[in-house]
């Protein structure tokens, strides 16, 4: 279906000005085309516990967007961590490759890359008393089948020396290009969340 066109009879010779009917726009609604921007799939507070997104429309979306607020880890030097399931159980070997840079209000730099990892890190060495909390967003391309999930990510923290620091970063989930069917997010180590929240959206296409 073609949109833009507006006549007073479907044989009308008319330019395209860029009109959309009512009925333009309930069809694009209808197939999620309409206005692009972000859609909301689920936001959930951790509470002591682990962090499970089961439900992300793979099929509906090409990019996916998580963030994360106030969180507080439960073990001091540990790490905000992700896992991705593609179907067989979350992985935890060595399938997840990325590049990211650390820079701290010291002026210190660190950089860190692995092509064999088991899972993918949100920051590092971060402190778990009540004000060393962490914020980010991360936005992922590709979780349908037949492709590699590939993601990039922005955020910042306070580690455990009470050190502001700032992460930039991406990576590659190497395992196979199986639908990623869940998202985990939890402390290093197994550990859990105190708390924290995190919101999944799914971006919407514009209308061509």
């Amino acid at each position: 279906m073609s949109y833009g066109y507006v006549g007073a009879t479907p044989s009308q010779k008319k330019p395209n000005t860029g009109v959309f009917t009512s009925n333009d726009v309930a069809d694009l609604e209808q197939d999620k085309l309409w206005g692009g921007g972000l859609e909301l799939i689920e936001s959930i507070a951790a509470s002591n516990n682990k962090v499970d997104f089961t439900n992300l429309k793979v099929d509906e979306y090409d990019v996916h967007m998580l963030t994360w607020r106030g969180v507080q880890i439960n073990t001091d030097n540990q790490s905000l961590v992700m896992l991705l399931d593609t179907g067989s159980g979350f992985h935890t070997g060595t399938e997840y490759t990325y590049s990211m840079e650390y820079l701290f209000q010291s002026g210190s730099v660190s950089r860190q890359v692995s092509n064999g990892a088991a899972h993918h890190w949100l920051n590092v060495s971060c402190g778990n008393q009540a004000g060393e909390r962490a914020n980010g967003i991360m936005y992922l391309n590709n979780l349908k089948s037949g492709e590699y999930a590939r993601y990039t990510q922005e955020g910042a923290y306070m580690n455990n020396s009470g050190v502001i620091g700032t992460l930039f970063g991406g990576g590659v989930l190497d395992a196979n290009t199986n639908a990623v069917t869940q998202i985990r997010l939890q402390q290093d180590s197994a550990g859990d969340i105190i708390e924290g929240q995190f919101t999944l959206y799914g971006i919407r296409k514009w209308v061509h």
